[in-house]
């Protein structure tokens, strides 16, 4: 939260909230440019010194990151083109997980 405060102290346009600045340590530290320590409030960020290069297709939570966006943006563009009878078929059902194939006997 202090990362967030800061970064919109600087630039009131910054649109970073706390769970953006945890989703960006977390990144920089499966990279290995930073360690932290403590939890919560407590917690310190400790910067590495001259960390190596290191592109950012290595991290698997910024790849998931990526993932989520691109299926927000799929389902979105179906949302907002849907026809009525066509979003309510696919909502009006019992959820489900698909399990294995279908085998006709």
């Amino acid at each position: 939260a202090t990362i967030a405060e800061q970064a919109t102290g600087v630039d009131a346009r910054s649109q970073l909230d706390e769970h953006s600045v945890s989703c960006g340590i977390a990144v920089f530290r499966e990279l290995g440019f930073l360690e932290t320590s403590g939890y919560g409030t407590a917690r310190r960020v400790h910067m590495v010194a001259n960390p190596p290069h290191m592109d950012l297709s290595r991290s698997t939570r910024y790849l998931e990151g990526l993932r989520s966006r691109d299926a927000f943006a799929s389902f979105r563009s179906w949302a907002l083109s849907a026809a009525a009878d066509e979003m309510l078929a696919r909502i009006n059902r019992p959820i489900t997980p698909t399990f294995g194939t279908v085998v006709d006997s």
